[in-house]
């Protein structure tokens, strides 16, 4: 205790002011620190796994243990979600390795050679583990093993688990980076020993990050050798003066990455706006506007973004940029409420026009603190549709994929699960813990403020 009380004097005198003298005299407990804060990152994994051993999600009403680490910890969803992966590579995934059919398919030589395997992973993964502990290893070169032998192909001359105990081992005299080039470097030398001809189709895949204060958003992504090479023969097309006019194309400064920027976009445009085959869908585009927008467009500015269904916001430039749309869809909501006008259906799944009528209104999933857009979101039936729930506006809303799978459509409290609901005094939709005693909570998340509805209600309730 003492020890603590004197760490917490150091960090004072130091960030008071921080000279000379203060760091020599605070090392010997800075390095003690950084130490503890080391060996947290196996405590953040084992009480992950912990909470999922307990169902912690049901404690707060949801299916997820990540849920419940986010709503405790007060930490982000990215990283619950790394301290769960940093769980599994501690204690093994409970997720089966097999599904029922492939099991079923096994031989007894391959049963045999699979469990004989595991044996060893486990007791590879325990070594990896008590290195772990006793060396303090960081939660930052955890990460980078990890990461690193995401990229490992199956059915290789090593195991993910047998590579992890070593790389843990170097991590011990490492650095985060040379950590990084050694796990690489074993990685490549062991993959090509595969057979598996669908390795890299199995590793694609493509992500996108948040847009930035610019509005662009950073994106990474892993091909397989036939989009590798479609998208290669693509950029090959980007010499300078692609794209421009006879006239622009002499003094082109674009460089090589802005040119093949260009083409991929000019690439996507084309997609997007071509005829597809009947019901593989078109990706649409739909700004959020009100009224007032369009009559302030002047006044708001250039720089001014408008919210969208795929939760990319844009300027007007960047409305204009993207090109016309062949029709225009208006939608007009409640004053009070900011809910949309009626548009029924006798059908369970919602139309074209009361997907765009909630996106006028909501623009995101409409439970507490949520921003994921509508693009991404399911629209779901407030009563529901099976307890005889119409399809009409009324009753519908929009909520992402994970909290449509933790609302209790019985609502009868089951496993402390809520349930999305239309608040009988506001017309407002939101959610109503299993406990009715408690009020109903509201998304008023920064994003779900930028909502049409939330915008028309301001205007009517102005201390909302």
């Amino acid at each position: 205790m003492q020890q603590v009380e004197d760490l917490e004097a150091m960090m004072d005198a130091i960030i008071a002011a921080p000279s000379a003298d203060a760091f020599k005299h605070t090392l010997p407990l800075a390095e003690l620190l950084e130490k503890l804060v080391n060996k947290k990152a196996t405590f953040d994994a084992a009480l992950a796994k912990a909470a999922e051993h307990a169902d912690a999600g049901r404690l707060i009403g949801k299916n997820s243990h990540i849920d419940a680490l986010v709503y405790f910890l007060g930490i982000s969803k990215s990283e619950a979600f790394r301290r769960v992966q940093r769980a599994n590579d501690h204690y093994g995934n409970s997720s089966p390795t097999l599904s029922d059919a492939e099991l079923k398919a096994e031989t007894s030589l391959q049963r045999e050679q699979r469990v004989l395997q595991e044996a060893i992973d486990r007791e590879e993964q325990t070594k990896a583990n008590a290195i772990a502990v006793k060396h303090a290893i960081s939660g930052e070169k955890q990460d980078v093993i990890r990461y690193e032998l995401e990229k490992l192909n199956e059915k290789t001359s090593i195991s993910k688990a047998q590579l992890r105990a070593m790389a843990m081992h170097e991590a011990t005299e490492r650095s985060v980076e040379d950590l990084r080039s050694w796990t690489r470097t074993k990685v490549a030398r062991i993959n090509p020993t595969t057979k598996d001809p669908n390795a890299a189709l199995k590793k694609r895949s493509l992500s996108i990050g948040q847009q930035d204060s610019d509005g662009g958003a950073r994106a990474s992504m892993y091909l397989d050798p036939k989009g590798l090479a479609l998208l290669k023969a693509m950029m090959a097309k980007a010499k300078p003066g692609h794209l421009l006019k006879l006239s622009e194309a002499d003094d082109d400064r674009r460089t090589k990455a802005q040119r093949q920027y260009d083409a991929l976009v000019e690439i996507l445009h084309r997609a997007n706006t071509a005829q597809l085959p009947a019901r593989s869908g078109v990706g649409t585009i739909v700004v959020s506007l009100s009224a007032k927008d369009v009559c302030s467009l002047e006044k708001s500015g250039a720089h001014h973004r408008y919210p969208t269904n795929i939760g990319v916001t844009l300027t007007p430039a960047e409305i204009l940029r993207l090109g016309g749309a062949k029709y225009d869809f208006g939608v007009v909501l409640d004053p009070a409420s900011g809910r949309p006008l009626h548009l029924a259906r006798t059908q369970r799944t919602a139309s074209l026009y009361q997907r765009l009528a909630l996106f006028g209104s909501e623009l995101v999933c409409t439970k507490e603190g949520c921003d994921s857009p509508i693009e991404d979101n399911d629209i779901h039936h407030i009563r529901s549709w099976f307890d005889g729930g119409p399809t009409d506006i009324e009753n519908l809303t929009n909520i992402c994929r994970g909290d449509h799978g933790d609302n209790n459509d019985k609502r009868d409290g089951k496993d402390n699960m809520g349930f999305m609901d239309t608040d009988p005094e506001t017309g407002r939709v939101g959610f109503q813990p299993a406990d009715k005693g408690q009020p109903m909570r509201f998304n008023n998340s920064a994003t779900a403020q930028e909502s049409g509805g939330a915008q028309t209600r301001r205007q009517h309730w102005p201390e909302e």
